[in-house]
């Protein structure tokens, strides 16, 4: 298998892939159902998006150089605004890959708005949060999308590493 380092750019690579596949998604909705609220988790698909990418954004720029940079609600008010810090978040992720070693990945952390009673976390762990984060945010995203009678995608690492390697899934269960 690979070492830690690879596995987190697998996951950060797929991460963006999935995210951006889902972001597609949107684009068979009305404004309407984009922006309708949903009785579950944090509301609207729109809702989701932004706060997917908001989360991400101010994690990976943390983790990356130390400075928490937490995006507006402003900077993300519509569909066509999300795409842009999507963007720049995976230029981000980029930019930490290329300093990303296994010391880098242990380097113990502590974001500065946690009281100090919390333990500190590696950025290996902060990195696997934003991972699994985004597939939580994703997943919900979908299934509002479904609700709305939008067309989803899967979002299967799997089916991201088949792609990957250029060999196609050929499931459909």
């Amino acid at each position: 298998m690979t070492n830690a380092r690879e596995m987190i750019e697998i996951l950060l690579r797929y991460n963006a892939w999935a995210t951006r596949r889902i972001h597609a998604c949107v684009a068979t909705l009305s404004d309407e159902e984009y922006f309708a609220p949903v009785d579950y988790s944090i509301g609207s698909v729109h809702a989701q998006l932004a706060h997917l990418v908001k989360v991400q954004f101010w994690w990976l720029h943390f983790l990356n150089d130390g400075v928490l940079r937490i995006l507006d609600d402003d900077d993300l008010a519509s569909r066509d605004a999300i795409l842009p810090w999507l963007e720049q978040t995976e230029a981000v992720a980029a930019e930490l890959l290329e300093n990303l070693d296994e010391d880098e990945l242990a380097r113990e952390t502590q974001l500065p708005f946690w009281d100090d009673e919390r333990a500190s976390i590696t950025v290996a762990e902060g990195l696997l949060q934003v991972c699994n984060h985004a597939t939580d945010h994703r997943a919900q995203a979908l299934a509002a999308i479904h609700s709305h009678g939008g067309e989803t995608v899967e979002q299967d690492l799997l089916i991201y590493a088949f792609e990957q390697r250029g060999v196609p899934w050929g499931w459909e269960g």
